[in-house]
């Protein structure tokens, strides 16, 4: 589902401190980006999902990691179904851990503990993979 003008406007209120920082915004109906040098830091409402993420992506490398998975297992911040709400709220972990997340090796180093967190919750995953199914 697209991105609501409402949305939008509260979302850019947020993450104005990217524009502050140099990031130049661009928006589609489904994402707006914030772009500064090699790293692209980007909302988005994917289509046809309920879901919402914050994305980083080092574009010389090519390397996309989600703030949402981040958030999680760097500081066990578990998000909102609301999608507004969650964006928000990953914003915000984004302004407070800023040198962090523009960090490639710190992005790598939670790709890790996201795989270490999938491991030891393989069966919650399984369970909730098999129940999306079921539903659809």
């Amino acid at each position: 589902m697209a991105i609501t003008d409402i949305e939008k406007s509260e979302i850019k209120n947020v993450a104005g401190f990217l524009e502050e920082l140099g990031h130049i915004k661009t928006e589609d109906q489904y994402s707006i980006n914030y772009s500064l040098s090699d790293i692209c830091i980007s909302v988005v409402y994917p289509p046809d999902s309920e879901e919402s993420d914050v994305n980083i992506r080092f574009i010389r490398k090519n390397k996309v990691f989600s703030v949402g998975w981040i958030a999680l297992v760097r500081e066990n911040i578990k998000g909102s179904n609301d999608k507004l709400v969650n964006v928000k709220e990953l914003l915000k972990y984004v302004k407070n851990q800023y040198s962090k997340i523009i960090d490639y090796q710190y992005c790598m180093e939670s790709n890790n503990l996201v795989d270490k967190y999938v491991e030891e919750h393989c069966e919650k995953f399984e369970n909730a993979v098999r129940d999306f199914l079921n539903q659809n």
